[in-house]
């Protein structure tokens, strides 16, 4: 199953750590939420894709703030295709796909954010968006 790029909602806004307690507006879920989730988005990849798996790598090595987690397991979307990502922010239980959890994953690591800020441009975006071969011989969005 492919993604169609963009941002989608989670029903659930459960602390990963306390899975009992529910989210309440306010000061509070502030403050749990962000003392809690050190991580602040969970990065889903294919560990079949080698180009996934390298660039995961180079993502765990550049991100010195441990904001990105790297997960290899099922997204909340379904298995996650070789050759895509998908990208979740656990503050906002946003799902990101395509070109728009590359962003999410840019703005979050210190030596990718130049190039997070720039995709917010839409011919830039519309460049990087672009699939290209892949290790499989599909296209692949990374």
């Amino acid at each position: 199953m492919l993604y169609k790029p963009g941002v989608r909602a989670l029903s659930s806004e459960n602390c990963s750590v306390c899975p009992n307690l529910k989210a309440k507006p306010g000061l509070f879920k502030t403050l749990w939420f962000r003392s809690h989730d050190m991580a602040k988005i969970a990065l889903y990849y294919n560990p079949n894709c080698p180009d996934c798996v390298g660039q995961a790598k180079r993502t765990a090595q550049m991100d010195w703030l441990d904001r990105v987690e790297l997960l290899t397991e099922d997204s909340p979307l379904a298995e996650v295709p070789i050759g895509e990502i998908v990208v979740v922010d656990k503050q906002t239980n946003k799902i990101f796909t395509g070109i728009y959890a590359t962003r999410k994953v840019s703005l979050q690591v210190p030596l990718f954010f130049l190039y997070g800020l720039v995709l917010y441009l839409s011919p830039i975006r519309k460049i990087a968006g672009r699939k290209r071969q892949g290790c499989n011989g599909d296209a692949c969005e990374i």
